[in-house]
């Protein structure tokens, strides 16, 4: 039988690919990236080839089996690809079959305009008036912004990932303009964003239903938005049902593609309750579903069990994507309680469903957002809203108990940490733990942390854990030095971090002698303990010092806990610098340094849960306003030195509702040599004023 290539970047490629092998035609499937495998379904016999090539490779790739047929199923907006694979096909004299894309019949549309150049539809949406979205990826960003005369009113949706986030700068896209999200994203997401930026144009790439250009079309439909459409590539080549029907007349196999493909879905179906059941007491079921590292060898009997149960079938699209569901299974690529619950609602039809996380429920996990019993009983309320619905939850495999037992270690100990697409103070945890497990959006967080322990000059062991459970899984014993020099691949990677506790006092003060001073105001030891202490720290506030100076206090406030989130606030560039100094003499990381006046400079923060004020230049009663908009209460304290400032506090204090007023006027005295003796030197007195601002 003849060999086949398919250059599987879609899902009719790898759909394709699946239904060739279980046929056992001698196969190779080839895929650009680790992404591109892992996403693979499980293969019999068939060979899988990793990484980009260039014409010369893939002629060289080709010549390994004799009469091979290429088909070239890469995405239809890859041409140079598509390019090199049919070039390289022609030299050989090899039979080259183009899987195309079907077609978008809503592309025919009174509000679509249709460009074949994407530097064309940018040109005529300079033209237009209001705002603009565009989701046409990140690497087109740079031809496009040229070609606006005013890009402040064009937003872009990207992927959330540093490359992209890089490409949006160098375009000249910044803050509220860019909005870093996974797709695909849903019809109800997409719309919820056309309103808010108040969009009246859109621009996309017919990059077909997988692109989720329904959703965006839909979307723009119900409120009124226009969209610029960039054509695919002219391109000539097959549907997917024409190849294979010339696929099994190549192999000589004549119907037995397809009626393999029909058997196989009639087998499925009848596995499958037409209906889906309910509970005894006549509730329609929920299934929040984990299935561990997201391998089908790692899903329980119990998950296997609920999977089979569900009418329709909610999840990331990766996930979705590496279980092996039956094809005729609705799903949804979608997991967030308001889709899933808006859309069954549409669907009443729909009596079992089933939600699928990765790893385990309870870690770190999406399915925290679904009431649980526990939640049910604390607030009865919700149960209006899932009334109807009884929610069964199925326990998976989490990344720390996996990583462990492969390195034969416990994990009970372990501190646990997430920088999966946020910012944590990761290093102030792992000083303060032996044991930390972490898990990390890519690798180079893995090396941006051990650089820093390396340069605060700490001593532990890494376990570094690489796409856990799937293909290309590793398991890495180093020290800092080496987890510094390890060259990264993409993927997920999780690591426990594992050193010497450092024992920290009761109460962490920090003493004057360990500030670098020069010339800039420090609030002194004494009325700064006072200060930190009057403003009643939880873990996990964000606390802003307003005037910081030195930093004296923030650093203070900081090394307190690393759970603490610190907002340095300074407008004096040598106070500036003078703090940043500070922090790297401290190994302080929670604290992030903002270089302005109060109040503007407060504009862009998180709202605080408390406030310190060492100086505010003037503006106490704006800052006093501004913090009054968080519309939450504040802890506050104020230091005042004279007695203007006390006074200028005591008028604005009557026309805003502050509560658990305190003032109190402190005088501290230090003994100093003079001669033989040692006498009592009066330093000023420091009114420290503290309550909260705003209602419960």
């Amino acid at each position: 039988m003849r060999h086949v290539v398919i250059f599987a970047g879609t899902t009719e490629g790898r759909t394709l690919a699946g239904i060739l092998d279980r046929a056992g035609v001698p196969l190779d499937i080839c895929v650009a990236t680790e992404y591109g495998e892992m996403i693979l379904p499980g293969f019999q016999k068939a060979k899988i080839h990793r990484g980009r090539m260039d014409e010369k490779e893939m002629e060289t790739f080709l010549t390994k089996e004799p009469r091979t047929i290429v088909v070239d199923a890469t995405h239809p907006f890859a041409q140079e690809v598509s390019s090199n694979i049919r070039e390289a096909a022609a030299k050989l004299k090899l039979d080259y079959l183009r899987l195309l894309r079907d077609e978008q019949a809503c592309l025919n549309q009174d509000h679509v305009k249709i460009f074949s150049k994407i530097e064309e539809g940018a040109d005529f949406l300079d033209q237009q008036e209001g705002n603009i979205l565009l989701t046409t990826g990140s690497k087109d960003l740079a031809k496009i912004a040229g070609r606006f005369r005013d890009l402040s009113r064009v937003y872009v949706r990207v992927l959330p990932s540093e490359e992209s986030i890089r490409l949006c700068h160098e375009a000249g896209f910044f803050g509220r303009q860019i909005i870093a999200m996974q797709g695909p994203v849903s019809e109800k997401m997409h719309q919820a964003t056309l309103e808010d930026l108040r969009i009246q144009w859109q621009m996309t790439k017919a990059s077909g239903r997988v692109g989720g250009v329904e959703e965006k079309l839909a979307a723009a439909a119900l409120v009124g938005v226009n969209t610029v459409m960039i054509s695919r590539p002219p391109e000539q080549g097959y549907s997917f049902s024409q190849v294979l029907r010339m696929m099994a007349n190549r192999l000589g196999l004549g119907m037995e593609l397809e009626h393999y493909r029909e058997e196989e879905k009639r087998i499925r179906r009848a596995g499958r309750p037409a209906q889906g059941r309910l509970t005894e007491d006549g509730k329609k079921i929920l299934h929040l579903i984990a299935i561990g590292p997201g391998g089908q060898r790692y899903l329980t009997d119990e998950v296997k069990e609920a999977l089979a149960d569900c009418q329709i079938i909610f999840g990331a699209g990766s996930l979705l994507d590496r279980l092996q569901l039956p094809e005729d299974l609705d799903t949804e690529r979608e997991y967030r309680q308001d889709y899933v619950r808006e859309y069954l609602l549409r669907h009443p039809e729909i009596s079992s469903a089933g939600v699928v996380f990765s790893g385990d429920l309870g870690f770190f996990s999406g399915a925290a957002a679904y009431p649980g019993p526990y939640d049910l009983f604390k607030n009865p309320s919700e149960r209006s809203e899932w009334a109807d619905w009884e929610i069964l939850r199925h326990c998976g495999l989490s990344s720390p108990q996996y990583l462990a037992a492969k390195a034969g270690i416990v994990w009970q100990d372990a501190f646990f940490i997430s920088l999966h697409g946020r910012e944590d103070d990761a290093l102030g945890q792992i000083r303060s733990h032996e044991k930390c497990f972490i898990i990390f959006s890519r690798g180079e967080q893995i090396a941006a942390l051990a650089r820093t322990l390396l340069a605060q000059r700490q001593r532990m062991d890494l376990i570094l854990g690489y796409q856990l459970g799937c293909k290309g899984e590793k398991v890495i014993f180093c020290d800092l030095k080496e987890a510094a020099d390890i060259s990264y691949a993409e993927g997920l990677w999780s690591a426990f971090f594992i050193g010497k506790r450092v024992v920290r006092p009761l109460t962490p003060v920090l003493e004057d002698r360990q500030f670098l001073r020069d010339k800039v105001p420090m609030t002194r030891e004494e009325i700064r303990h006072l200060s930190v202490l009057a403003l009643g720290l939880k873990p996990g506030d964000i606390l802003y010092d307003i005037g910081a100076g030195s930093g004296s206090v923030a650093m203070e406030a900081a090394n307190i806990s690393p759970d603490l989130t610190v907002y340095a606030i300074e407008q004096k560039t040598e106070a500036v610098d003078l703090i940043r100094r500070n922090m790297a003499a401290l190994d302080l990381n929670n604290i992030k340094l903002i270089h302005g006046r109060a109040p503007a400079a407060l504009e862009d923060l998180p709202d605080p849960n408390a406030v310190f004020i060492g100086g505010s230049s003037g503006a106490l009663r704006a800052i006093f306003e501004e913090l009054w908009r968080c519309g939450k209460p504040v802890r506050f304290v104020l230091n005042a030195i004279t007695l203007e400032t006390l006074a200028e506090y005591q008028r604005l204090a009557v026309s805003l509702p502050i509560r658990r007023e305190k003032i109190s006027l402190v005088q501290v005295s230090r003994a100093r040599n003079i001669a033989s003796y040692h006498m009592m030197m009066a330093e000023n007195g420091i009114y420290i004023i503290s309550g909260v601002l705003g209602e419960e």
